[in-house]
């Protein structure tokens, strides 16, 4: 589990999803918060966060020194906060089962624990690239296409596998 200001490289097929967002507004200054998710390789993903830096109630900014990401018991507190309508934004990339529930709080590292928490759910995974093998007279050969004969009509056709009792197309 780490954080970082880099964003991870994803692999084909998968995307950042599942946003949830919210918004919190002091005194001093305010924020609007985001979190999404994104499957990298078996039960690895990618958690996108950002915060975006708001005017407060009645038009003030006078922020704290620095930001708050939690994640997975691991919190870290960039600075110098961003600016009024700048994003800062970090990523988080651990483990999360599929369906299984992650949360993440972000805001400010001000006392009084200042911050949004979401929850995000962790995606699917992403099956590709796994090869097929065919028994061709006795001989095992690996398949570069799958195709099914019907009546006579030879067609492409898509293969799917069983993983954990679910069923998922490869691609």
């Amino acid at each position: 589990m780490s954080w970082s200001s880099t964003a991870p490289s994803l692999p084909a097929g998968s995307s950042y999803g599942g946003k949830k967002s919210g918004t919190k507004a002091g005194s001093n200054y305010g924020y609007k918060v985001t979190a999404s998710i994104a499957r990298m390789t078996g039960n690895n993903v990618s958690i996108k966060c950002t915060l975006k830096a708001l005017w407060g109630e009645g038009g003030k900014f006078n922020p704290p020194g620095s930001a708050y990401f939690s994640c997975g018991g691991e919190t870290i507190n960039p600075n110098p906060y961003p600016g009024v309508n700048s994003t800062m934004t970090r990523y988080w990339t651990g483990e999360v089962l599929p369906g299984a529930s992650k949360s993440v709080k972000i805001g400010s590292s001000s006392a009084g624990g200042y911050y949004i928490k979401l929850t995000v759910k962790g995606p699917e995974v992403i099956v590709t690239d796994i090869p097929v093998f065919v028994n061709d007279s006795g001989t095992v050969r690996k398949a570069r296409s799958a195709f099914v004969n019907l009546d006579d009509v030879i067609e492409e056709c898509k293969v799917f596998i069983n993983v954990g009792g679910v069923i998922r197309e490869i691609k």
